[in-house]
Parts: C-alpha cells; structure tokens; sequence
C-alpha cells in the first residue's frame, strides 16, 4: 500500500489540516513501442510499456508525419486502453489525410524533383496533461 498523507495548508502563518489525503504520484513514462512499424490506414495495435500507466486516465496515442517544409503534421488522436501499470495498448492513427496534406504542399511548391515516401513518423502521447 502507498503511503497517503493529509493536505496541509499555511495561511497567514496558520496551519490548516484538510480531511482528506493526498496520494503523490510519479509521472509515466514509455519505455518501448513494439512494433515499430504501421499501415497507412491505421489500426495496428501497438504495445507500449513503461511505468505508472494507471496513473493517467484516458492516455492518447497521435503520430507526427513530416511534410516537404520540414515541418510535422500531426494525425487525429486514437484511444489508448490501459492494461495495467507498465503495458497499454494503442491503435495506431490513420495517416492518410496527413499524406493528402504532403501532396497538397508538393503540388504548392511546385518542385521538379519526386517527393520520397514516408517512412519514418514520430509517435506523441497525450497522458491528461502530464
């Protein structure tokens, strides 16, 4: 069991008790990501593990797709489902509309040379704000 301690609080050089308990967490972190690898429409489940994954409530997965400027494109999120404290598993996100945008921004810059296939995206979570 984790130790739970009461809220204290200092006011005006007064020291106040809530009844109720505060429980300190460490933030998650992933670890690995297996497979590396995914399918342009997206869905493939992915196992991430790490630590403290329970300690987010609904964590989720999104990929960054690097456009000709260089800049990322991100995709639509996907919904992660917790296993337990160390695993969770995430569908990947369709990366489809990201490479419309990519071929819209080839078309803008009209260049002559050929624009190589995506191989490599970036994975981001989102974990409630931490």
């Amino acid at each position: 069991a984790e130790p739970k301690n009461p809220v204290k609080i200092f006011f005006d050089g007064k020291e106040y008790t809530l009844n109720r308990f505060f429980m300190y967490k460490e933030d998650p972190t992933i670890t690995r990501i297996a497979p590396l690898d995914t399918i342009l429409e997206g869905g493939r489940i992915l196992t991430v593990t790490g630590t403290e994954l329970q300690s987010v409530k609904q964590p989720k997965m999104f990929a960054y797709v690097p456009m000709l400027s260089g800049i990322y494109y991100p995709t639509n999120t996907t919904l992660c489902q917790v296993m337990n404290n160390f695993v969770m598993k995430c569908p990947t996100p369709p990366l489809v509309d990201s490479l419309k945008n990519i071929i819209r921004s080839k078309r803008a810059e009209q260049t002559d040379h050929k624009v190589p296939p995506v191989k490599i995206v970036q994975i981001g979570f989102i974990m409630d704000g931490v």
